[in-house]
């Protein structure tokens, strides 16, 4: 229960005004001369002077960080969700470049609402930047001891990640070659690790074959498990949730035919639709 007594309370504080949670990453500072060179040659998109989103891939195309590059003081700040591995991977690949990698002690909190960009703006923050969490969108700061005065949503995230169909990092990204994900991450003008991995399978027959959508459930199933459709697999889920609006809910990587028509989860009947679920925002 919330403080208020409400366990409902941050998501609805979410869809009324805002509400906020801690993100489970960290932040890394990267500085020296050809941190922004050595940095835009190893994630999808272009390091830009304005805060960028951005995938770290290994060779095969697949997702080993969901980052956030944030110009800042003659560097970056980046928002990891693997900071140890990702300050690994890159120190291996310095050679003769002038950059610096290390761990910051700030946090993180995402702070999700119509009322976000007034709330962010209160708060002592190193950095932040728009980071879309739920239907109504929100914003991340990066800073130390940040503790927005609104309900937290902690309990209800999954739910509104999910019915606003935001892949999240560990579910639908983590280990993935990440083109059904429905992100615009992927520069075309330059070269990264995993870069020919994904340009294949973009360019291959139009896209991925399965692409991540939401599930309205009629009762709860697992993740992990097959999407059916007329007895044939078309997908496959990877986080289900309890949304205080629609009940069991969850995201699938699914065929795109299946989507607006009834499929099956271990026996359980679901629509499968298109994103986000709630328009009334």
């Amino acid at each position: 229960m919330t403080e208020e007594g409400n366990e409902t309370a941050g998501y609805e504080a979410v869809y009324d005004t805002f509400g906020w949670k801690p993100l489970d990453a960290e932040v890394l500072r990267l500085t020296g001369e050809d941190a922004h060179d050595f940095l835009d040659r190893t994630v999808t998109a272009e390091v830009r002077d304005r805060p960028t989103r951005a995938l770290l891939l290994d060779p095969n195309g697949k997702t080993q960080d969901d980052l956030r590059v944030v110009p800042r003081d003659n560097g970056f700040l980046v928002l990891s969700r693997r900071p140890d591995e990702t300050a690994d991977v890159w120190r291996s690949n310095i050679f003769v470049e002038d950059v610096e990698i290390q761990k910051t002690d700030h946090g993180v909190v995402s702070v999700q609402g119509s009322e976000a960009a007034q709330a962010v703006g209160k708060l002592d923050a190193e950095a932040t930047y728009e980071a879309k969490r739920s239907v109504p969108g929100g914003y991340d700061a990066v800073g130390d001891q940040l503790k927005p005065d609104a309900p937290r949503y902690d309990d209800h995230a999954d739910a509104l990640r999910v019915e606003a169909g935001v892949a999240g990092f560990e579910n639908e990204l983590a280990g993935r070659i990440p083109v059904g994900a429905r992100l615009e991450l992927f520069s075309e003008d330059k070269c990264y690790v995993g870069q020919e991995v994904v340009a294949r399978v973009r360019q291959r027959g139009g896209g991925a074959s399965r692409v991540l959508h939401p599930l309205v459930l009629e009762d709860n199933v697992s993740e992990g498990a097959t999407v059916m459709r007329d007895g044939t697999p078309v997908g496959e889920t990877t986080t289900v949730a309890d949304s205080p609006r629609y009940g069991d809910i969850g995201l699938a990587y699914i065929e795109t035919d299946a989507v607006g028509g009834t499929v099956e989860v271990e026996g359980v009947e679901a629509e499968a639709r298109k994103p986000p679920l709630r328009e009334d925002v």
